[in-house]
């Protein structure tokens, strides 16, 4: 991870501002036409670097609350602005970093909690944590809900665990859940993407 710091900073590092506000002088200045195109270039190549970086370190669950709160400093003051895909990674990093930090001082999350805790492994590709949340929010006495079984759906299907996510949909119509369009549009997207919608 040091080595990943330190070439964004040895890159961008001008794109930081000093003083945490966006230098207006940047707009004024003009550049050499090839220049610009580079700078475009390694801007993006950076933002790419950036993405891939954060999904795969937050992906893996390594990424704490100081990393998280550094990388989301890092990022705000990025020109050109990170992509709104990484900020969602980092968040959803968050939730799941702020949810193991509730737990180790004694806080019991409620249904709503759990649902968000939910939908973020799934958003990280980790259903079986997912399922893991799913399991003690049965124990704990809530029913799960639509959203619930979307969720974890979505997940499967990320994961192109199809099968599952269709064996869930029907296990959500004996909990007396109703799928609704989002449900069916997941599956149907999840189907097309395993090729086996035929």
């Amino acid at each position: 991870m040091t080595a990943f710091k330190a070439t964004l900073l040895s890159v961008s590092r001008a794109s930081i501002p000093r003083n945490g506000v966006s230098s207006l002088s940047k707009l004024f200045t003009t550049s050499h036409p090839e220049s610009q195109s580079k700078d475009s270039l390694m801007a993006e190549e950076n933002r790419a670097r950036l993405h891939e970086f954060l999904h795969g370190k937050c992906k893996s669950g390594k990424i704490d609350l100081h990393e998280a709160f550094y990388f989301f400093d890092y990022m705000i003051h990025m020109q050109p602005t990170p992509l709104m895909s990484s900020f969602g990674i980092l968040l959803t990093a968050l939730v799941i970093s702020l949810h193991a930090r509730m737990n180790s001082v004694g806080l019991v999350p409620n249904f709503i909690t759990l649902n968000i805790l939910i939908n973020c492994f799934c958003k990280m590709s980790r259903v079986s944590d997912a399922f893991v949340v799913f399991g003690a929010l049965l124990m704990r006495g809530f029913n799960p809900n639509d959203v619930t079984f979307t969720c974890l759906i979505n997940g499967l299907c990320l994961e192109s665990i199809i099968m599952e996510a269709t064996r869930l949909l029907k296990k959500m119509i004996a909990f007396d859940c109703t799928p609704d369009v989002v449900t069916f549009a997941i599956l149907i997207h999840g189907l097309c993407r395993s090729d086996m919608s035929k």
